[in-house]
């Protein structure tokens, strides 16, 4: 959630950021590390694709659900894609990713293991040690 804040009369508004989550992630710090670091990147979103009313959360929910095509996906939608990558960089930077991926394509590291140094869920691993991180890394970079 995203609201303002206004401490002082004599001080401008600031922007705040709350992130609720549910605490079954405190089981597993990876997931919870990347989760709270892709919600976090919601902060950047446009009016357009914040989900700041009920009605635009269920209209999220019933996306991701579906999977909806891309001429039909709405920048909430696409934002959550957008968010998952910023958080994919910013907690695997190139240099880091560099240092794995060789081991890794060579089947020297599995998925786990490069899970575990990076701190990530093994679900994303796949992602950050594909070719489309690269573009990912520079459509992200370049926002």
């Amino acid at each position: 959630m995203l609201d303002t804040d206004r401490t002082s009369a004599y001080e401008e508004e600031f922007v705040v950021a709350e992130i609720r989550y549910c605490d079954g992630l405190d089981e597993q710090p990876n997931d919870r590390r990347f989760a709270l670091t892709k919600e976090l990147m919601h902060v950047f979103d446009s009016p357009e694709e914040m989900a700041n009313t009920r009605a635009r959360f269920v209209q999220l929910m019933s996306e991701i659900q579906n999977t909806p095509l891309p001429e039909h996906a709405s920048p909430m939608y696409q934002s959550e894609i957008t968010t998952k990558w910023m958080a994919a960089v910013i907690l695997c930077p190139k240099p880091i990713r560099q240092q794995f991926l060789v081991p890794y394509r060579e089947g020297a590291l599995k998925e786990a293991e490069v899970a575990a140094a990076l701190r990530l869920p093994r679900s994303i691993i796949p992602d950050i040690m594909d070719d489309y991180y690269d573009l990912a890394f520079e459509s992200v970079m370049a926002k």
